[in-house]
C-alpha cells in the first residue's frame, strides 16, 4: 500500500551529462540506500521542472521529487507490503 509521505529529504546523488541518479537518501532519521532506479518522469509544476524517481532498495520502494529551480528534493511516497 502507497503512503502519502510529503517530506523534505537529503539525498546523495549524481550528476553526470545531464542525467541525475540518486544513491541513497535520509529520511526520518534513517539512511536508506537505493538499489534500483526503476522509473525516472519529468513533470512540470507551472514554470519548474521536476523530475520523479521511482526507486526501490529490495524491502521497499520509494516515489522521490527532485525540484530543479530549488534543487531540493522531497519524499513523495512510500510503498511497503
Amino acid at each position: 500500500m502507497f503512503e502519502w509521505i510529503d517530506e523534505p529529504i537529503k539525498v546523495l546523488a549524481s550528476f553526470d551529462k545531464g542525467l541525475v541518479t540518486p544513491h541513497k537518501f535520509s529520511w526520518r532519521k534513517r539512511v536508506i540506500q537505493i538499489s534500483n532506479v526503476n522509473m525516472i518522469h519529468r513533470t512540470r509544476d507551472g514554470t519548474v521542472t521536476c523530475y520523479i524517481f521511482s526507486v526501490s532498495n529490495g524491502t521497499a520502494a520509494y516515489k522521490l521529487k527532485f525540484n530543479v529551480a530549488t534543487m531540493k528534493w522531497t519524499l513523495e511516497q512510500v510503498y511497503n507490503e
